[in-house]
């Protein structure tokens, strides 16, 4: 007999900036549907203050903005002590800032432990689950329905993150 597993999907918070009522949204969420598993989908951090836009990168506003940060995701890890962490774009800031500075990302202490996260990391970004694709998105650009494309690509069900725009406007 197949167990029932039930996958809450968290994606694209963006802590520091994350909604301030999204939290007791996700407690409402995970009361009301009791998931088996959650899976938080990419950019669970912004990173802002280490992007390749920022003109004049500072070393004490990346501590603030990460201090901000770790409060909210500190939140997140309350409601949900176990979960999958697949990596997005913004993440990934945190690697290419080191190549950058020409450091190397194996200088780096892992981004767990930078951020205080307990979850699984997949730097990868994706994860497969009983054949489905659980995917950040970044490098998915083809088509209007990015999630539909990639999924006919892969031949298999697929869940995507990353597209802000398109999931606000329901496209």
């Amino acid at each position: 007999m197949k167990t029932e597993e039930r996958i809450l999907i968290i994606g694209d918070t963006h802590c520091p900036a994350m909604h301030p009522r999204y939290t007791a949204f996700l407690r409402d969420c995970r009361n009301e549907l009791v998931p088996t598993r959650v899976v938080h989908i990419g950019d669970l951090l912004d990173f802002r203050e280490i992007s390749r836009f920022q003109q004049n990168p500072n070393r004490e506003l990346f501590r603030a903005e990460l201090r901000r940060a770790r409060r909210q995701v500190e939140a997140l890890v309350d409601l949900f002590p176990r979960a999958d962490w697949v990596l997005g774009n913004h993440e990934l800031r945190y690697y290419k800032a080191a190549e950058r500075s020409g450091l190397g990302s194996e200088c780096l202490q892992p981004i767990s432990v930078l951020t205080g996260v307990p979850w699984r990391t997949h730097r990868s970004g994706k994860l497969l689950i009983r054949g489905i694709e659980f995917h950040h998105g970044d490098q998915v650009r083809s088509s209007a329905f990015p999630a539909a494309a990639l999924a006919a690509a892969r031949g298999r069900h697929v869940v995507l993150g990353h597209h802000h725009s398109k999931a606000a406007a329901g496209k």
